[in-house]
């Protein structure tokens, strides 16, 4: 003999109850606007004559062509653009006492799976108080020393007031 199947119970339908909704007893206020900050100082302009437009070399200050006092630019004096290395030290002047972050970067400059670069070197630099700044050295050895790469050195402020001041860039090579 089979046993027998249980006896189906039919589902009742299934009723949320009601809610009664209800209105908030005051009206809700809007959080108060937040104080405003203060405005940041105004930075004028530098007065000197700036290093021409699109240019990525650092403009070079000598005895016969000073830096003017008021001058916020940055100034890579030494190695010059294209110049061949060894290792890589980037000497210049900027605004006494601010950070500069300095950055050496390389590449083969070719595309795709066949793209060798990145970052070798990349540090905070403190300006002295005569305005120079020296970064470096940064050494190329190893697989670093060939001339199938190119490094590339960028100085920019780090300071969020100089954001404006265009960074400086060369472009050097191994010797």
């Amino acid at each position: 003999e089979a046993p027998a199947a249980p006896a189906e119970t039919p589902a009742a339908p299934v009723e949320a109850p009601a809610a009664p909704v209800e209105a908030p007893a005051a009206p809700v206020e809007a959080p108060a606007a937040p104080a405003e900050a203060p405005a940041a100082p105004a930075i004028a302009a530098p007065s000197g004559d700036p290093a021409p437009a699109g240019s990525i070399e650092g403009a070079q200050a000598d005895s016969q062509n000073p830096l003017p006092s008021d001058d916020r630019g940055i100034y890579i004096t030494s190695p010059v653009n294209n110049a061949g290395v060894k290792d890589i030290t980037v000497s210049g002047t900027a605004l006494p006492g601010r950070m500069l972050i300095c950055t050496v970067m390389y590449s083969n400059n070719k595309t795709g799976i066949l793209n060798i670069s990145g970052v070798m070197k990349s540090d905070v630099v403190t300006v002295r108080e005569d305005g120079g700044f020296i970064f470096g050295p940064v050494p190329l050895t190893g697989v670093f020393a060939t001339n199938k790469l190119k490094y590339y050195v960028t100085v920019s402020y780090a300071d969020q007031e100089l954001a404006d001041v265009p960074s400086r860039a060369l472009t050097l090579c191994y010797e």
